[in-house]
């Protein structure tokens, strides 16, 4: 990240970390992080995953179509492209 940018620097990193902490306790909870469970997506023998899966793919969606329509003008919302690192320093880090 530039420096010019909000949440950059060790500042931007320890804000969203009590955030990845509990996404992390959530995962845990929900078991979507248990061998099990992934075994049993994989041989068809439990709907568990495919359900969280599922879910997931349908708030992004509807979380998308709520940023298109509350953008106010009649461009598209979009995504913008990640920065890229010569050595994807972030990305080893997370």
């Amino acid at each position: 990240m530039s420096p010019d940018r909000p949440g950059s620097g060790l500042s931007g990193w320890l804000a969203y970390l009590p955030f990845g902490i509990y996404f992390g306790v959530v995962l845990a909870k929900g078991e979507v992080i248990s061998w099990f469970r992934i075994q049993e997506m994989f041989r068809f023998q439990s709907f568990h995953m495919y359900g969280v899966i599922g879910s997931a793919v349908v708030v992004g969606a509807v979380s998308l179509a709520i940023l298109r329509r509350a953008g106010g003008d009649e461009r598209p919302y979009r995504i913008a492209d990640k920065e890229r690192t010569p050595v994807y320093a972030r990305y080893w880090g997370g």
